[in-house]
């Protein structure tokens, strides 16, 4: 199954190519010591909530998603 909203639009894809300033991995400010997201499975009563922050890229959070729902 697909997570919905994932992976994230990146904000360049919105500017125009010269101002594009882009990587796959953002890096926290200091200020920002988490980004926590509610993921939610259909069927599954209860929510959970997920640190993007320590997360490498999209297979790493897949398989965290994949242990927390049992799949």
């Amino acid at each position: 199954s697909q997570i919905v909203g994932w992976p994230p639009v990146k904000s360049c894809m919105n500017s125009p190519p010269e101002e594009a300033v882009c990587s796959s991995w953002v890096e926290p400010r200091e200020e920002e010591s988490s980004t926590y997201v509610k993921v939610n499975m259909e069927g599954v009563a209860i929510g959970r909530k997920v640190d993007l922050n320590i997360h490498q890229g999209y297979h790493t959070l897949l398989n965290t998603l994949a242990d927390m729902f049992g799949e």
